[in-house]
């Protein structure tokens, strides 16, 4: 991680704190969320963000590091009114313009159920409503 092309990374996650003897530097691992601009569609918005790192390659072929940022707060992903709380959290990542932008959203893991059809569609029905009774704007 000490790579000059990972430095930037290395100091947004890292703090440097002093030994007790006050003359040794140490880095400890803090990740803070801080405030991002974040670009959609062409409008700019201010995000609460922290880092997420994502290790690509293998031993012989080398690893690079991708850096992503999640949005610290939670949002809820229901498009269905009065129903569950999904929570979400939205993935940024820089793009070719070295603007950060959305890449994907993440929403909180499902539940297992071993259900017969009918009652998988009669617990959908339960949680989101009547398929197509809601239209997205």
């Amino acid at each position: 991680m000490h790579n000059d092309q990972y430095r930037n990374i290395f100091v947004e996650i890292y703090e440097p704190i002093r030994d007790s003897d006050g003359l040794h530097l140490k880095y400890q691992y803090t990740n803070p969320s801080r405030l991002q601009l974040i670009s959609v569609n062409g409008n700019e918005f201010i995000e609460n963000v922290f880092t997420c790192l994502v290790i690509r390659g293998s031993r012989t072929l080398g690893f690079t590091i991708k850096q992503y940022y999640v949005s610290h707060n939670h949002y809820n992903m229901n498009e269905v009114p009065e129903k569950h709380y999904i929570f979400g959290r939205f993935v940024f990542s820089y793009d070719a313009e070295n603007k950060i932008v959305v890449r994907a959203l993440a929403e909180e893991y499902a539940n297992l159920l071993t259900l017969t059809q009918s009652q998988v569609e009669n617990h959908y029905k339960s949680k989101h409503g009547v398929p197509g009774k809601y239209s997205l704007m």
